[in-house]
């Protein structure tokens, strides 16, 4: 007979462990949305923050002065409650580490003589320990914050260990990347949309265009003169007028097309007939 082979016990896992982990996993792949959809990616990433950080309870991401927010995003009510009591106040950790572009940490916001403004507000939210860290662009030499993250809980000095902190700071550093890429997202659309619009007018001006050299017999340039010196005289932008020429020509409901002609001009006549021919009779 062979040796026994003795089953050895299975240690229990840490929940808060795998938590971690997979909130690990999921902060790695964290991608960036489009611009209309950034207070979602924020506000996600303030509910992973309260896995990636140990003792963490509630986190919030504020994006501009944290008195006169541009931008709110929230891992819970708590969150929201603890930003709208510093709000009111006037001063807090949020706004402290914004102001001194430093993180700053508290062991119990609620009993911190630095915010006694404070303490009768966040203790029915029951928010005690807290450290918030400002949001910096790496492009910015004056490194002015944008916002901040700030991170809550509910038991006294478990976000003062170096761990807590650096944990923080590098949740805080993902945001501004986040944050940057939708910037750049945002303009490249506004210069998108510039452009399709640029094409489109440029379209409709070389439709009006050629409806002009077909009316007065005249090449491209001189017709565009005759828009050109149309929009002079009306006061309004070439595009509306060539618009309108267009329309007037896909309407259906339209008896003729719009006619450009140049102030002061007459309108061309008929074409001449052929010449008659020697010897005949005038008709």
């Amino acid at each position: 007979m062979g040796p026994t082979l003795r089953s050895q016990p299975i240690s229990p896992v840490d929940p808060s462990v795998v938590s971690r982990q997979a909130a690990e996993v999921e902060f790695a792949a964290l991608a960036p949305l489009p611009p209309d959809d950034l207070r979602s990616t924020l506000a996600r990433l303030a509910a992973l923050t309260c896995d990636l950080v140990p003792g963490a309870g509630d986190a919030s991401i504020v994006l501009g002065w944290p008195g006169e927010p541009d931008l709110i995003a929230c891992s819970s009510d708590a969150a929201q409650a603890a930003d709208g009591v510093q709000i009111m106040a006037a001063c807090g950790p949020t706004m402290d580490a914004v102001q001194r572009r430093v993180p700053v940490v508290t062991a119990d916001a609620s009993a911190d003589p630095r915010w006694r403004s404070l303490q009768q507000g966040l203790r029915p939210a029951g928010i005690r320990a807290c450290v918030a860290v400002p949001l910096r662009l790496e492009t910015d030499e004056a490194q002015t914050p944008i916002g901040a993250l700030t991170v809550y809980a509910h038991t006294p000095d478990v976000l003062s260990s170096p761990v807590a902190l650096e944990t923080a700071e590098r949740i805080a550093s993902r945001a501004v990347s986040l944050i940057r890429v939708a910037q750049e997202l945002d303009r490249i659309g506004g210069i998108c949309a510039q452009l399709r619009d640029a094409l489109v007018s440029r379209a409709v001006i070389d439709q009006a265009k050629g409806m002009v050299m077909r009316e007065r017999r005249c090449g491209s340039e001189e017709a565009f003169l005759l828009l050109r010196r149309a929009s002079n005289t009306g006061n309004r932008k070439i595009r509306e007028i060539a618009q309108e020429m267009v329309d007037a020509v896909s309407d259906s409901t339209a008896a003729r097309p719009m006619r450009l002609v140049e102030p002061g001009s007459a309108r061309p006549g008929p074409r001449p007939g052929p010449a008659p021919r020697p010897g005949s009779k005038p008709r």
